[in-house]
């Protein structure tokens, strides 16, 4: 805070003693420091004053990506790779990734004819030259590693920004607005790779949940059920069985002749029942939160307007009692920064009152059993 200051001070020095200045310039340039160190002198109470809402901020934060590693809410390379493999092997036959013998996570990329036409139209229209190699005549191998590191001339390394993932994103994105697919899964897992539940079958459901309004939400919501049972599994532990499943998991090969599979089809019914009921509920409490969150805005926007406004008219009113020409030639420029600042004002207004209300939707993502040995 001194070194700003003493900065400000030695800079308005500088300019007095130069002698370069005239009277009115002087005045002038002692009037801008004042409002210069009184703004940073509010500014500092304020930080101060939130001094304490940010360390608190930095502790929720801490612990929703302590959370997230928990419960497996992050892409590994592994997800990177079957997310691109499982893509081109089903839309772009001929196309393949070849292992390395350098590592289980390093491919070469064999694209079919058609699917590096493709990729080339993707590449120009999001101007992507120059992020990948995968074009060129002399391809380097594919690592797949969602962090980023240095380039590397042994290999290209594929996060999930890189072109590739980019790619197929973008034509799954145009597929989904035709007739979707419903996958299911019969997972088998070790019970020791997760605690808090006992050996047997689980039916799950995963939906994703949207709504629109003055922010946009967009979540997935688990339940899980346990067979022969009428209680429901909710929430992180839902999430938690689920994506460890998914990670950690193997296919359940006899399912089919293991297990009564119309009665796993009526427990998803219920699991499908419940996710429609907390949908019901979750979409109710979002309207009326957007509701809130929308006065709590509109009046934070009035009242800057008001305290901006009020600075601007007494500005304005200042320069028109002083008399002085100089000044009475600045009014025309502050009225219109006023007219400005009040058009931009109910403009967000007017934005925040069309998002209110907003929409909301459902979609079913996966669903299926995990039995747990």
């Amino acid at each position: 805070m001194e070194g700003i200051l003493g900065e400000q001070i030695r800079e308005l020095t500088k300019d007095l003693l130069t002698h370069k200045l005239t009277p009115e310039e002087e005045t002038q340039r002692i009037n801008q420091a004042s409002l210069a160190i009184e703004n940073t002198n509010r500014q500092q109470e304020e930080l101060e004053a939130q001094a304490t809402q940010l360390i608190a901020h930095s502790d929720f934060i801490q612990n929703k990506v302590r959370a997230a590693k928990e419960l497996g809410r992050y892409i590994r390379g592994e997800d990177l790779l079957s997310y691109a493999r499982d893509f081109l092997t089903e839309n772009y036959p001929g196309s393949r990734l070849v292992p390395t013998d350098r590592d289980p996570m390093e491919y070469e990329l064999e694209l079919s004819v058609q699917a590096r036409v493709e990729f080339a139209e993707f590449v120009d229209l999001y101007r992507l030259q120059g992020r990948s190699q995968l074009l060129s005549q002399r391809a380097k191998p594919l690592f797949f590693e969602n962090r980023q590191g240095n380039p590397s001339n042994a290999f290209e390394r594929v996060t999930q920004d890189h072109p590739l993932i980019r790619f197929v994103t973008e034509r799954l994105r145009q597929v989904g607005k035709s007739p979707a697919k419903f996958p299911v899964s019969a997972i088998d897992l070790a019970a020791f790779e997760l605690r808090g539940f006992e050996p047997g079958v689980y039916v799950f459901g995963v939906y994703r949940w949207t709504v629109s309004g003055t922010r946009d939400i967009e979540r997935l919501e688990y339940v899980v059920r346990p067979f022969l049972s009428d209680c429901f599994v909710e929430g992180e532990q839902a999430e938690h069985l689920v994506n460890t499943a998914a990670l950690c998991g193997n296919q359940w090969l006899g399912v089919a002749n293991e297990l009564d599979t119309e009665a796993a089809a009526a427990y998803f019914d219920a699991c499908r029942d419940q996710l429609d009921e907390r949908f019901d509920d979750f979409q109710s409490a979002q309207g009326r939160e957007d509701r809130d969150r929308l006065k709590m805005m509109k009046k934070a926007l009035q009242s800057h307007l008001d305290k901006q406004v009020e600075r601007l008219i007494t500005t304005i009113q200042s320069h028109r009692s002083s008399g002085e020409e100089r000044r009475m030639r600045m009014i025309p420029a502050a009225e219109g920064k006023l007219k400005k600042l009040r058009n931009r004002i109910q403009e967000r207004i007017a934005e925040l009152e069309l998002k209110s209300g907003g929409s909301s939707d459902k979609n079913f993502v996966t669903g299926g059993v995990i039995r747990l040995l």
